[in-house]
Protein backbone atom coordinates (compact mmCIF):
# COMPACT_ATOMS: atom_id res chain seq x y z
CA UNK A 1 0.00 0.00 0.00
CA UNK A 2 1.33 3.41 -0.93
CA UNK A 3 1.40 6.17 1.67
CA UNK A 4 -0.67 8.36 -0.65
CA UNK A 5 -3.59 5.90 -0.77
CA UNK A 6 -6.60 6.67 1.41
CA UNK A 7 -9.19 4.45 3.01
CA UNK A 8 -12.83 4.99 2.08
CA UNK A 9 -13.96 2.89 5.05
CA UNK A 10 -12.31 1.57 8.24
CA UNK A 11 -13.56 -0.74 11.01
CA UNK A 12 -11.97 -2.24 14.11
CA UNK A 13 -12.16 -5.58 15.90
CA UNK A 14 -10.69 -6.50 19.28
CA UNK A 15 -7.06 -6.48 18.11
CA UNK A 16 -7.22 -6.04 14.33
CA UNK A 17 -8.58 -3.46 11.88
CA UNK A 18 -9.78 -3.44 8.27
CA UNK A 19 -9.76 -0.74 5.66
CA UNK A 20 -10.96 -0.40 2.06
CA UNK A 21 -8.78 1.41 -0.47
CA UNK A 22 -9.77 1.35 -4.14
CA UNK A 23 -12.18 -1.55 -3.48
CA UNK A 24 -9.38 -3.71 -1.98
CA UNK A 25 -9.32 -4.80 1.68
CA UNK A 26 -6.31 -4.22 3.93
CA UNK A 27 -5.83 -5.46 7.48
CA UNK A 28 -3.48 -4.61 10.32
CA UNK A 29 -3.09 -5.78 13.90
CA UNK A 30 -3.17 -9.45 14.96
CA UNK A 31 -2.37 -11.66 11.95
CA UNK A 32 -4.46 -14.49 13.41
CA UNK A 33 -7.54 -12.92 11.75
CA UNK A 34 -6.04 -12.33 8.30
CA UNK A 35 -7.19 -15.43 6.44
CA UNK A 36 -5.23 -18.48 5.34
CA UNK A 37 -3.28 -17.07 2.40
CA UNK A 38 -2.28 -13.77 4.00
CA UNK A 39 -0.55 -14.80 7.22
CA UNK A 40 -0.27 -17.90 9.38
CA UNK A 41 1.13 -16.53 12.64
CA UNK A 42 -0.19 -14.43 15.50
CA UNK A 43 2.30 -11.71 14.61
CA UNK A 44 1.17 -8.10 14.91
CA UNK A 45 1.27 -6.01 11.73
CA UNK A 46 1.67 -2.27 12.35
CA UNK A 47 1.05 -1.30 8.74
CA UNK A 48 -1.83 -2.37 6.47
CA UNK A 49 -1.34 -5.48 4.33
CA UNK A 50 -3.57 -6.63 1.48
CA UNK A 51 -6.01 -9.44 2.28
CA UNK A 52 -4.94 -11.71 -0.59
CA UNK A 53 -8.02 -13.96 -0.32
CA UNK A 54 -10.13 -11.01 -1.47
CA UNK A 55 -7.73 -9.59 -4.06
CA UNK A 56 -9.84 -10.75 -7.04
CA UNK A 57 -13.01 -9.11 -5.66
CA UNK A 58 -14.18 -5.51 -5.65
CA UNK A 59 -15.26 -4.79 -2.09
CA UNK A 60 -17.93 -2.19 -1.33
CA UNK A 61 -18.44 -2.65 2.44
CA UNK A 62 -16.61 -4.12 5.45
CA UNK A 63 -17.65 -4.95 9.00
CA UNK A 64 -15.56 -5.98 12.01
CA UNK A 65 -16.75 -7.91 15.02
CA UNK A 66 -14.56 -8.67 18.01
CA UNK A 67 -12.88 -11.69 16.38
CA UNK A 68 -14.18 -11.95 12.82
CA UNK A 69 -14.57 -9.80 9.73
CA UNK A 70 -17.09 -9.50 6.90
CA UNK A 71 -16.67 -8.07 3.40
CA UNK A 72 -19.48 -7.44 0.89
CA UNK A 73 -18.46 -7.55 -2.77
CA UNK A 74 -19.88 -5.40 -5.55
CA UNK A 75 -21.82 -8.56 -6.61
CA UNK A 76 -23.38 -8.78 -3.10
CA UNK A 77 -21.33 -11.83 -2.14
CA UNK A 78 -20.62 -12.10 1.59
CA UNK A 79 -17.08 -13.11 2.59
CA UNK A 80 -16.53 -13.95 6.27
CA UNK A 81 -13.33 -14.96 8.07
CA UNK A 82 -11.88 -15.05 11.55
CA UNK A 83 -12.76 -16.80 14.76
CA UNK A 84 -16.35 -17.54 15.86
CA UNK A 85 -17.17 -17.14 19.54
CA UNK A 86 -20.34 -19.24 19.53
CA UNK A 87 -20.94 -22.87 18.53
CA UNK A 88 -24.12 -24.02 16.83
CA UNK A 89 -26.47 -25.84 19.21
Amino acid sequence: MKKSERFSQVCAGADFSLGISKQKVYMWGNAKYYGASTSSSNRMHKTPILVKDLESHKIRHIFCSETYAVAITDNNEVKIWGEWLYDKA
